[in-house]
């Protein structure tokens, strides 16, 4: 588990460094190699989190894309929120979308 959150921070920092053909390419690597962990109730975090940046990286403006928004909303509010993310999710997804 903890391999999938430190995988999932390599993804935002990949996003933050703008480097757009590497973070779609470990996308599907950590896609496949998490497929087991990312189904479990443990590991739901983690695939919406995958799910953001996926689309983060391919639209024009996260501010404006409202499907985005509510994605990020979702994970921003659940209860297990910022529970032992490596990264605070909601803090960085937050900024994004403000």
């Amino acid at each position: 588990m903890l391999r999938m959150k430190i995988a999932v921070a390599e993804l935002i920092i990949r996003f933050e460094l703008q480097d757009i053909d590497t973070l779609e390419r470990r996308l599907e690597q950590v896609r496949k190699e998490f497929a087991d962990l990312l189904r479990t109730k443990e590991g739901r975090r983690q695939s919406e989190m995958i799910s953001v940046l996926s689309a983060m990286s391919t639209t024009t403006s996260i501010r404006r894309d409202k499907n985005l928004r509510k994605k990020i909303l979702k994970i921003t509010s659940s209860p297990s929120a910022k529970t032992n993310d490596v990264i605070d999710y909601n803090n960085w997804l937050n900024v994004k979308i403000n």
